[in-house]
């Protein structure tokens, strides 16, 4: 029985006869990942007034004991329990029982493959000759607790008073770093003065560790934690002799000399990172750091008119504002707006408001001559080479950038439909007369769906759906053609609140599945919540597929067959085609010899502030051979928590699902790119992840031997390529070119490591990604790893661009944003997860029949 006729203009075939039964699903759509946070469990309620720092040992307790929970043992980290489904006894499982190891030793040799060319990075090295063998490691306990600007204020002045001639490394917090050895100091009592303030402190000073520093000079590599640790503390210190510095976590920020607004009362800060590096041997990482800072200005001049308030003893002028809750959340301490005022100065943990990040990145992207001149400059403020406990502990520290060796490596060749091939040039490539490899060879049928008609007129629709069509055959694709008559739907009243929007996507979206659409088009406004309530209709209640353009990108007249033929790249992929496959410069080396499964994952987390919204996984695997195409998974898991749970299960089914698609024959090897890990959590991720993916292997019927090489791919470091004289320079941002590889001296020597700058940055100077292999059963060699690394770069299914990581990984990261998406509205219950999970299951339309609809 049809369902009833939606209310709207709408303008349809006759619904199509019983042969027709392609169903469509669906989703697509400019989703926005999730910033990641730190690793953190969500603060258990019942810890009210503990201070900080006892929550944070906690915390880490709690953590350890998860992690044991997960291991079955005690502190020694094997083989986790977190699968939903147990390895059959039956099955062979020697490869899961076995403890993985961290030191993966690299390959013994380095790449070689491409062109040689010179580099700076931004990198200082550091003279160590002088350098002492040990240093005395104090935990420093201030009471009552405090923020760090109080704290760093407090130990000042306990240093001046109790320790007047010792020179103190100390980080603002809890640990401090002496040279020499000095007395253990028991609540001495400091008075602090601060901001036309007075308080009272005790401080208390314990021996923590004697630190080992002779592993920076090429001892034990084991110990070199604790030393590093030590010496990131002894520069941190450069930046304290400034009173006009800020510091926050690892950079220093200076007050603009004029105002830089940024929006929502906000403003731009610069500053300068600083890191230390181990490579084959100890550099200090500099790099320029932007932050929105709160502008300082009287509270009154933020906020609007609210309730009215009074207060005894003063004449109010703006009675009818509301009050402000000041100080700690236990005491009730309420003020008048208009005796309050907002300090500058106030580095906030917090994410800025959305509306200040395109001013952020508009202000922070030059080309890389500014930005290494910024760096520099920035560097003579801070003086390293003046700072007393820099020069206490020994430490030379280079002026000048280091110049290393790079090699730039010949991108992929791009095949398209009748074997026909395109070379990239500058990180990207033209494909507007060659024809998808695969698409689907019936008509699909479509439509239009304007939710933004009040402002893209329905002319601009109608030339915007004819170039849909008329592009999609030059591609090879088979669309019905397109007539406002037959492929064009807006309801009557697009000025509806939220629930009315929901009822009219529902009842829209059930109609064009009954009438067997094969996709749709949605145009949103550029404002309002549209996306996530036409997502979570399309997917989760109705199984359509969907993929949604900005009124204002239909309305584009400067480039439209570019917006057009992004948009066919994505529905395409949507319905099964496959747009691109690549393939070796050199014929006489294939890319892929063997069947390999590539997959990516990553966990997005909720931002600091956000102690209500669950941490994301996206996982995702290829399942044809040339590793276009993949099967997406995602789920809930507890707040900032970086380690995937139930991995097993997941690689079971994508296994099972390579299986099914490929004559039942499994793959050869599995390629597992990881996004979103620290060093830290190396050996964490090894023990916990690699494990699982083992016995997801060993769980399979038949038996087969898969080799596993696991990858970890990093973004969030301040490492930056500058070219050297001879070195091409690339576009007006005078970057590296794509395909710029480094593998030695600043990577650790005893690991297989390499950083690649893949793409052409658009603005600014372009990052390039890290990869680490954790483990290789495949003993890749270095320039064929690069090369297929390089290559996935190329299958990005969105544009004709290489992008700046490998395609699964960015999938892996649509994939959880997709599933933030989900949830976006939601009342979830956080101590019933695997419930929640079980309640956003996707449609079997879309994620059986259409997988790539994430895309």
């Amino acid at each position: 029985m049809e369902s009833a006729k939606p209310k709207g203009n709408y303008r349809g075939k006759k619904k199509p006869q019983s042969g027709d039964q392609d169903v469509p699903e669906g989703t697509s759509g400019q989703t926005a990942g999730p910033p990641q946070g730190q690793q953190q469990k969500q603060q258990k309620s019942g810890q009210g007034g503990v201070g900080k720092y006892k929550q944070k040992q906690l915390l880490k307790q709690q953590q350890q004991q998860d992690l044991q929970q997960q291991t079955g043992e005690g502190t020694q980290i094997l083989l986790p329990t977190t699968s939903n489904a147990p390895t059959p006894p039956s099955q062979p499982i020697e490869k899961s029982l076995a403890k993985v190891k961290l030191d993966f030793v690299r390959p013994k040799n380095y790449g070689v493959a491409g062109t040689p060319v010179k580099l700076e990075v931004n990198y200082l090295a550091l003279n160590l000759d002088k350098l002492p063998a040990k240093a005395y490691h104090y935990d420093v306990d201030i009471q009552p607790a405090a923020s760090r600007k109080w704290q760093r204020a407090c130990f000042s002045g306990f240093r001046a008073e109790a320790l007047p001639n010792r020179l103190i490394a100390y980080d603002g917090h809890k640990n401090a770093y002496t040279m020499q050895p000095m007395d253990q100091m028991d609540k001495v009592g400091v008075a602090v003065s601060l901001d036309n303030r007075e308080r009272r402190f005790t401080v208390s000073v314990k021996l923590a560790n004697v630190v080992d520093l002779r592993s920076l000079k090429g001892g034990n590599e084991h110990n070199q934690a604790p030393a590093k640790q030590c010496l990131e503390v002894v520069f941190g210190t450069a930046s304290d002799r400034d009173p006009r510095l800020i510091r926050f976590k690892r950079s220093c920020y200076f007050a603009p000399p004029k105002r830089i607004d940024v929006g929502r009362n906000h403003e731009l800060w610069y500053g300068l990172h600083q890191s230390l590096i181990l490579g084959s041997k100890l550099f200090l990482n500099i790099d320029v750091a932007h932050k929105a800072f709160p502008s300082g200005v009287p509270v009154l001049d933020v906020v609007g008119d609210a309730a009215y308030f009074t207060q005894q003893g003063y004449r109010l002028r703006h009675p009818e504002l509301p009050v402000m809750h000041v100080g700690s959340t236990v005491r009730n301490i309420m003020l008048p707006m208009e005796l309050c005022q907002i300090l500058p100065g106030q580095a906030l943990n917090k994410k800025h408001p959305d509306e200040c990040t395109a001013q952020i990145i508009k202000r922070a992207a030059t080309d890389a001559p500014t930005r290494k001149r910024k760096i520099m400059e920035l560097r003579d403020q801070i003086s390293y080479s003046n700072c007393p406990i820099i020069k206490e502990f020994g430490i030379g520290v280079g002026k000048d950038f280091e110049v290393i060796d790079g090699r730039i490596i010949a991108p992929p060749l791009i095949e398209y439909k009748n074997r026909r091939t395109v070379l990239p040039e500058h990180g990207q490539w033209s494909a507007d007369n060659e024809g998808f490899i695969t698409s689907n060879q019936r008509e699909l049928r479509w439509i239009i769906l304007n939710l933004d008609s009040y402002d893209t007129c329905q002319s601009d629709v109608d030339t915007f759906g004819n170039n849909v069509f008329n592009e999609s055959r030059k591609k090879g694709m088979q669309l019905e053609p397109f007539s406002m008559q037959n492929n064009y739907y807006e309801p009557r009243n697009t000025r509806m609140n939220m629930k009315q929007l929901e009822t009219e996507l529902e009842n829209s979206l059930r109609y064009f599945k009954e009438r067997q659409l094969d996709f749709v088009i949605v145009v949103i406004p550029g404002i309002g919540d549209h996306y996530s309530r036409l997502k979570q209709k399309a997917e989760l209640v109705v199984g359509v597929l969907t993929s949604c353009v900005k009124g204002n990108t239909v309305k584009n007249t400067r480039s439209p067959l570019t917006v057009v033929n992004n948009i066919l790249l994505k529905i395409n992929g949507k319905t099964n085609g496959t747009n691109h496959v690549v393939q070796s410069p050199d014929p006489k080396i294939p890319l892929i010899k063997k069947r390999i499964m590539f997959v990516g994952a990553d966990v997005t987390h909720p931002s600091p502030e956000q102690s209500t919204i669950p941490s994301v996984v996206g996982v995702v695997a290829s399942f044809d051979r040339n590793g276009f195409r993949y099967k997406p998974h995602f789920q809930l898991q507890d707040p900032k928590k970086e380690m995937i749970h139930g991995l097993e299960a997941i690689m079971q089914a994508m296994l099972n699902n390579y299986k099914n698609k490929n004559n039942q024959q499994l793959p050869e090897m599995i390629l597992y790119y990881r996004d979103g890990v620290s060093d830290g959590q190396f050996s964490q991720v090894l023990d916990i992840e690699l494990n699982a993916i083992n016995r997801a292997v060993a769980a399979m019927n038949p038996p087969s031997k898969i080799n596993v090489t696991f990858v970890v791919v990093q973004k969030r470091h301040h490492t930056r390529f500058f070219p050297g004289p001879k070195c091409p320079k690339e576009g007006r941002n005078q970057n590296v070119p794509p395909g710029t590889i480094v593998d030695r001296y600043i990577t650790t020597p005893k690991h297989f490591q390499f950083f690649l700058t893949s793409h052409r940055a658009v603005e600014g100077v372009a990052k390039p990604s890290k990869y680490t292999v954790l483990h290789d059963d495949e003993q890749w060699d270095p320039d064929r790893l690069q090369a297929i690394t390089y290559a996935l770069c190329h299958t990005y299914a969105r544009c004709n661009r290489s992008v700046s990581y490998p395609a699964p990984t960015y999938y892996a990261h649509w994939v959880a944003a997709r599933g933030k998406v989900y949830i976006q509205g939601r009342t979830l219950n956080m101590a019933e997860l695997d419930r929640e999970n079980s309640l956003l299951r996707i449609r079997p339309e879309i994620i059986e029949e259409r997988s790539m609809f994430f895309i």
